[in-house]
């Protein structure tokens, strides 16, 4: 009897997560805690009461009043909490992502995801402290991917229970409470409204999702500890209000697209490979074939190969060495040709990853899907080249273009594995479990 049961969990679709699952929770066992900003949160209601403690973070700090005060509350019960809910929130977001886009063939795929979940660089969440940066960064990108599978189901027409429509109201009202996270949103619900209005079908929970959505921007935009905490932070960047609004953009840009381009980058190594197999598998012609093979060749050449081989072509080598605290283009080399080679490698390789991804899926929704997650993506990261703490948060604040990576990626192994190519598949999925496994082990090495 235990041996069928056995049999059935390991044969059914969902097994990848259980083994997500497994894996996760034995990493938070052994996460050092404590640390960053968590020890701050952990006495931060020892001597006043939450609302007070909300008030004075509201007018001195920040507007993430619902996301603090889950913060505030996980870090006053044992750490062992925290270790079984993150666990469950990252089972929460893989389980999300397969809804979000997987029909059929779930157990290959699912595979994918799980091995896409664990090659994300994990290290990021302690940026801040594990509980700080998970809640306001984890939790809300899973939260949020979870409304727009709810979204998606609406504009579909498909049966959504009782307990979805509360749930994604509450997943809402808490992703929204995020910035990068509220914008996105906004974007999504925008788009949802419009076409609901096109075809004549208006639908409560969009109007609902919009509404909330606005008026979380609303309260983000008019929060005084959003404006307090502002001019608190330009120590980390001393020249932040003399620059221009251009310079604000490049900096937002070109710091962006070096993370996943001139940096190794194991999950953009791993998404650009599939976008380069899927146009080489749809099309014959050289021209498209060409443009994928662009990021891929750029991601390997200046991300991974030249820091190996800096001495044999130093020149090139500077591409990588550009930036800085004022991004690539500054006072000191504007004027100077080269100086703008890197910003029109990083630019142009982004560009042809659009165009690959748009003409994988075609003229089609699930092509504008697509391309429009992976910009939401990178837009919620260019936003921060508007914050003076632009490289003092660190790389947690990539989490959201990660977010965009993994869901292109899933959208494009989806589609390989429809075309029947069962050969490339395995091999895929094999080389990819195989990069999960050493980039879990060498997270464990450095913890």
């Amino acid at each position: 009897m235990i041996r069928i049961k056995a049999k059935k969990i390991y044969q059914s679709d969902y097994f990848p997560f259980f083994v997500l699952t497994v894996g996760m929770l034995a990493i938070h066992m052994v996460l050092p805690m404590n640390t960053g900003d968590d020890t701050f949160f952990s006495v931060a209601l020892d001597e006043r009461s939450l609302p007070a403690y909300l008030h004075d973070r509201y007018f001195n700090w920040t507007s993430r009043m619902i996301i603090e005060t889950i913060l505030v509350s996980i870090l006053h019960f044992p750490l062992i909490v925290w270790r079984i809910i993150d666990t469950a929130i990252i089972l929460f977001f893989g389980v999300s992502i397969s809804n979000l886009i997987v029909h059929e063939n779930k157990r290959v795929d699912n595979w994918f995801i799980t091995f896409l979940l664990f090659s994300y660089p994990f290290l990021d969440m302690d940026t801040a402290g594990w509980v700080a940066t998970t809640t306001n960064t984890l939790w809300v990108l899973a939260f949020g991917v979870y409304v727009i599978l709810i979204v998606k189901k609406v504009l579909l027409q498909q049966i959504i229970r009782k307990y979805e429509y509360i749930f994604s109201i509450v997943a809402l009202i808490y992703a929204a409470n995020q910035e990068q996270m509220c914008v996105v949103l906004l974007a999504v619900f925008l788009f949802s409204f419009f076409y609901i209005i096109k075809i004549k079908r208006p639908n409560g929970l969009i109007f609902g999702g919009l509404a909330i959505c606005l008026a979380s921007l609303i309260f983000i935009l008019t929060c005084p500890g959003n404006e307090a905490r502002k001019h608190s932070e330009v120590k980390w960047f001393q020249d932040f209000d003399h620059i221009s609004v251009i310079d604000k953009l490049e900096i937002g840009v070109s710091s962006t697209l070096a993370h996943y381009l001139l940096e190794p980058n194991l999950l953009f190594v791993i998404f650009s490979i599939l976008l380069c197999a899927a146009v080489h598998i749809k099309y014959a012609d050289r021209l498209y074939r060409f443009y994928s093979d662009i990021p891929i060749a750029v991601t390997l050449f200046f991300g991974v190969w030249l820091k190996f081989a800096s001495d044999l072509f130093p020149g090139l080598s500077l591409v990588n060495s550009q930036m800085t605290e004022h991004g690539l283009i500054t006072l000191d080399n504007f004027t100077k040709l080269k100086s703008y080679v890197s910003i029109f490698i990083l630019c142009t390789s982004f560009c042809l990853v659009l165009i690959s991804l748009y003409l994988v899926f075609e003229n089609s929704l699930q092509g504008i899907c697509a391309v429009g997650t992976m910009l939401l993506g990178f837009l919620s990261r260019v936003i921060m080249g508007f914050s003076p703490t632009v490289w003092a948060s660190s790389t947690r604040t990539y989490i959201y273009m990660y977010g965009a990576i993994i869901i292109c990626s899933t959208m494009l192994f989806y589609n390989i594995v429809e075309n029947g190519h069962s050969k490339l598949v395995n091999k895929f999925v094999t080389c990819t479990g195989f990069a999960a496994a050493i980039s879990t082990l060498n997270m464990l090495m450095i913890l």
